[in-house]
Protein backbone atom coordinates (compact mmCIF):
# COMPACT_ATOMS: atom_id res chain seq x y z
CA UNK A 1 0.00 0.00 0.00
CA UNK A 2 1.70 3.61 -1.02
CA UNK A 3 2.59 5.25 1.90
CA UNK A 4 5.68 7.83 2.86
CA UNK A 5 7.76 4.51 4.68
CA UNK A 6 6.86 2.43 1.66
CA UNK A 7 8.49 5.62 -0.91
CA UNK A 8 11.29 6.00 1.63
CA UNK A 9 12.16 2.65 1.23
CA UNK A 10 12.59 1.98 -2.14
CA UNK A 11 14.08 5.64 -2.69
CA UNK A 12 17.06 3.78 -0.81
CA UNK A 13 16.98 0.57 -2.21
CA UNK A 14 16.49 1.32 -5.59
CA UNK A 15 15.32 5.28 -6.40
CA UNK A 16 13.92 4.46 -9.60
CA UNK A 17 11.24 2.51 -8.40
CA UNK A 18 10.19 5.46 -5.97
CA UNK A 19 10.08 7.19 -9.04
CA UNK A 20 8.07 4.80 -11.04
CA UNK A 21 5.52 4.19 -8.01
CA UNK A 22 5.15 7.77 -7.38
CA UNK A 23 4.17 11.37 -8.55
CA UNK A 24 6.47 14.04 -7.47
CA UNK A 25 5.04 17.25 -6.70
CA UNK A 26 7.17 20.85 -5.32
CA UNK A 27 6.93 23.29 -3.20
CA UNK A 28 8.91 25.79 -5.58
CA UNK A 29 8.44 28.23 -2.88
CA UNK A 30 10.44 26.92 -0.40
CA UNK A 31 12.56 25.59 -3.13
CA UNK A 32 13.23 27.53 -5.92
CA UNK A 33 13.58 31.15 -4.58
CA UNK A 34 15.62 32.55 -1.69
CA UNK A 35 15.83 36.50 -0.14
CA UNK A 36 17.70 38.64 -2.06
CA UNK A 37 18.25 40.42 1.77
CA UNK A 38 15.52 43.40 1.05
CA UNK A 39 12.63 41.03 1.42
CA UNK A 40 12.46 40.15 -1.66
CA UNK A 41 12.03 36.34 -3.02
CA UNK A 42 14.60 35.78 -5.87
CA UNK A 43 15.98 33.28 -8.15
CA UNK A 44 18.36 30.80 -6.37
CA UNK A 45 21.48 29.31 -7.11
CA UNK A 46 21.97 25.74 -7.56
CA UNK A 47 22.49 24.25 -3.83
CA UNK A 48 22.79 21.54 -1.84
CA UNK A 49 19.40 21.66 0.42
CA UNK A 50 18.15 19.60 3.26
CA UNK A 51 14.57 18.04 2.11
CA UNK A 52 11.82 16.60 3.36
CA UNK A 53 8.72 14.65 2.23
CA UNK A 54 5.23 14.92 2.84
CA UNK A 55 2.63 12.12 1.48
CA UNK A 56 -0.47 12.61 -0.18
CA UNK A 57 -3.16 9.95 -1.32
CA UNK A 58 -3.30 7.84 -3.29
CA UNK A 59 0.47 8.26 -4.51
CA UNK A 60 1.94 11.73 -4.52
CA UNK A 61 4.96 12.79 -2.51
CA UNK A 62 5.35 16.65 -2.03
CA UNK A 63 9.19 17.71 -1.61
CA UNK A 64 9.60 21.02 0.41
CA UNK A 65 12.59 22.27 2.30
CA UNK A 66 13.35 21.19 5.71
CA UNK A 67 11.87 23.52 8.36
CA UNK A 68 13.10 23.79 11.86
CA UNK A 69 11.35 21.51 13.56
CA UNK A 70 11.15 18.85 11.16
CA UNK A 71 11.90 15.33 11.76
CA UNK A 72 14.67 13.33 9.36
CA UNK A 73 15.39 14.88 6.15
CA UNK A 74 17.38 14.36 2.75
CA UNK A 75 20.49 15.94 1.49
CA UNK A 76 20.14 16.36 -1.96
CA UNK A 77 21.68 18.86 -4.98
CA UNK A 78 18.88 21.18 -5.66
CA UNK A 79 18.39 23.01 -9.12
CA UNK A 80 15.85 26.30 -9.48
CA UNK A 81 14.76 27.36 -12.58
CA UNK A 82 14.94 30.82 -13.42
CA UNK A 83 12.66 32.62 -15.73
CA UNK A 84 13.74 34.94 -18.46
CA UNK A 85 13.95 37.92 -16.55
CA UNK A 86 16.80 36.35 -14.77
CA UNK A 87 18.40 34.80 -17.41
CA UNK A 88 16.35 31.63 -18.33
CA UNK A 89 19.23 29.05 -17.96
CA UNK A 90 20.14 27.52 -14.49
CA UNK A 91 22.96 25.21 -15.07
CA UNK A 92 25.20 22.70 -12.54
CA UNK A 93 28.20 20.07 -12.91
CA UNK A 94 27.63 16.91 -11.03
CA UNK A 95 30.50 14.29 -10.15
CA UNK A 96 31.56 12.11 -8.02
CA UNK A 97 31.45 14.45 -4.51
CA UNK A 98 28.36 15.78 -3.07
CA UNK A 99 24.96 14.55 -2.25
CA UNK A 100 24.35 10.83 -4.08
CA UNK A 101 20.63 12.89 -5.17
CA UNK A 102 19.92 15.58 -7.50
CA UNK A 103 16.47 17.20 -9.01
CA UNK A 104 15.86 20.32 -10.59
CA UNK A 105 12.22 22.30 -10.22
CA UNK A 106 9.25 20.89 -12.18
CA UNK A 107 9.72 21.29 -16.03
CA UNK A 108 6.32 22.47 -17.61
CA UNK A 109 7.46 24.33 -20.70
CA UNK A 110 10.83 23.90 -19.67
CA UNK A 111 13.98 22.53 -21.58
CA UNK A 112 16.43 19.77 -19.37
CA UNK A 113 19.77 19.23 -20.98
CA UNK A 114 22.00 16.80 -19.73
CA UNK A 115 25.76 16.35 -20.72
CA UNK A 116 28.08 13.98 -19.92
CA UNK A 117 31.86 14.17 -19.62
CA UNK A 118 32.63 10.73 -21.34
CA UNK A 119 31.07 7.11 -21.61
CA UNK A 120 31.85 6.44 -17.65
CA UNK A 121 28.58 8.84 -17.17
CA UNK A 122 30.05 9.72 -13.67
CA UNK A 123 30.18 13.88 -14.55
CA UNK A 124 27.95 15.73 -16.60
CA UNK A 125 26.74 19.38 -16.71
CA UNK A 126 23.02 19.86 -16.40
CA UNK A 127 20.90 22.85 -17.86
CA UNK A 128 17.25 23.98 -16.83
CA UNK A 129 15.99 26.10 -19.56
CA UNK A 130 13.09 28.62 -19.19
CA UNK A 131 9.80 27.95 -21.09
CA UNK A 132 9.35 31.58 -20.98
CA UNK A 133 11.96 32.77 -23.03
CA UNK A 134 11.60 34.53 -26.22
CA UNK A 135 9.19 32.52 -28.88
CA UNK A 136 8.01 30.50 -25.66
CA UNK A 137 6.10 27.38 -26.18
CA UNK A 138 6.66 28.06 -30.61
CA UNK A 139 9.32 26.70 -32.57
CA UNK A 140 11.08 29.94 -32.02
CA UNK A 141 11.18 29.50 -28.21
CA UNK A 142 12.69 25.90 -29.05
CA UNK A 143 15.55 27.84 -30.99
CA UNK A 144 16.07 30.21 -28.22
CA UNK A 145 16.37 27.55 -25.86
CA UNK A 146 19.16 25.79 -28.20
CA UNK A 147 21.22 29.27 -27.71
CA UNK A 148 21.19 29.24 -24.72
CA UNK A 149 22.33 25.54 -24.30
CA UNK A 150 25.16 26.10 -26.54
CA UNK A 151 26.13 29.13 -24.27
CA UNK A 152 25.65 26.82 -21.09
CA UNK A 153 27.77 23.54 -22.15
CA UNK A 154 31.33 23.25 -21.88
CA UNK A 155 33.50 23.96 -25.26
CA UNK A 156 33.46 21.00 -27.07
CA UNK A 157 31.01 18.81 -25.56
CA UNK A 158 30.37 15.67 -27.41
CA UNK A 159 26.94 15.90 -29.06
CA UNK A 160 26.52 12.36 -28.96
CA UNK A 161 26.70 12.40 -24.92
CA UNK A 162 23.96 15.00 -24.45
CA UNK A 163 20.27 14.04 -24.13
CA UNK A 164 17.65 16.63 -24.30
CA UNK A 165 14.59 16.64 -22.57
CA UNK A 166 11.38 19.10 -23.38
CA UNK A 167 7.71 18.92 -22.51
CA UNK A 168 4.76 21.16 -21.16
CA UNK A 169 1.55 22.20 -22.13
CA UNK A 170 0.54 20.96 -25.67
CA UNK A 171 -2.08 18.27 -26.17
CA UNK A 172 -1.42 15.11 -28.29
CA UNK A 173 -3.52 16.97 -30.82
CA UNK A 174 -0.88 19.89 -31.37
CA UNK A 175 2.14 17.85 -31.51
CA UNK A 176 4.28 18.69 -34.68
CA UNK A 177 7.33 16.94 -35.75
CA UNK A 178 9.26 19.72 -36.88
CA UNK A 179 12.32 19.65 -39.73
CA UNK A 180 14.29 22.78 -38.31
CA UNK A 181 17.43 21.60 -36.22
CA UNK A 182 15.65 22.87 -33.33
CA UNK A 183 14.45 20.67 -30.46
CA UNK A 184 10.15 20.74 -30.15
CA UNK A 185 8.43 18.88 -27.22
CA UNK A 186 7.13 15.51 -27.20
CA UNK A 187 5.30 14.90 -24.69
CA UNK A 188 2.07 16.67 -23.02
CA UNK A 189 1.67 18.05 -19.33
CA UNK A 190 5.18 18.07 -16.98
CA UNK A 191 7.60 16.26 -15.16
CA UNK A 192 9.65 15.90 -12.61
CA UNK A 193 13.53 15.17 -12.98
CA UNK A 194 15.44 13.09 -10.78
CA UNK A 195 19.26 12.05 -10.89
CA UNK A 196 21.01 9.73 -8.40
CA UNK A 197 24.65 8.12 -8.94
CA UNK A 198 24.62 4.67 -9.36
CA UNK A 199 26.55 1.82 -7.76
CA UNK A 200 29.20 2.33 -10.51
CA UNK A 201 29.39 6.16 -9.75
CA UNK A 202 27.61 7.05 -12.83
CA UNK A 203 24.36 9.24 -13.04
CA UNK A 204 21.33 8.27 -14.35
CA UNK A 205 18.08 10.61 -14.72
CA UNK A 206 14.48 10.21 -15.03
CA UNK A 207 11.66 11.97 -15.84
CA UNK A 208 8.52 11.73 -13.62
CA UNK A 209 5.89 12.53 -16.07
CA UNK A 210 2.30 13.80 -15.52
CA UNK A 211 0.74 13.41 -18.88
CA UNK A 212 -2.77 15.15 -20.46
CA UNK A 213 -4.35 11.55 -21.27
CA UNK A 214 -2.75 8.84 -19.73
CA UNK A 215 -1.98 9.39 -16.23
CA UNK A 216 1.92 9.57 -14.96
CA UNK A 217 4.63 7.64 -16.24
CA UNK A 218 8.97 7.31 -15.89
CA UNK A 219 11.25 7.91 -18.67
CA UNK A 220 14.59 7.27 -18.63
CA UNK A 221 16.40 10.09 -19.78
CA UNK A 222 19.82 8.85 -20.74
CA UNK A 223 18.44 5.78 -22.76
CA UNK A 224 15.43 7.31 -23.87
CA UNK A 225 12.73 4.93 -22.98
CA UNK A 226 9.54 4.59 -20.62
CA UNK A 227 9.96 2.43 -18.19
CA UNK A 228 7.71 -0.39 -18.23
CA UNK A 229 9.53 -3.17 -16.73
CA UNK A 230 12.69 -3.97 -14.98
CA UNK A 231 15.02 -1.04 -14.34
CA UNK A 232 18.78 -1.35 -15.72
CA UNK A 233 20.51 2.16 -14.38
CA UNK A 234 23.69 0.30 -16.14
CA UNK A 235 22.79 0.94 -20.16
CA UNK A 236 24.64 2.05 -22.52
CA UNK A 237 24.03 5.71 -24.26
Amino acid sequence: MPDLDDFRTKLASDAAVAFKDYVMHFDEMSLDYADDGNGQLVPDEFKVIEIVFEFVLPNVIMMRAKREGDIGGREISYLPWKKADFGGSARASLDGSGPRYFSTSQIDGCRFTIQYGDESRKTCTVLHLAGDVSGGKKPEGSATRDGLEAQGLPNGADPLLRRRYSIGQMKPAKFKQLNTGTTQYYDGGKTAVFGYRNSSGAWVFYGAEEKFDSGSGLKNLVTKQAVTGPINNNANL
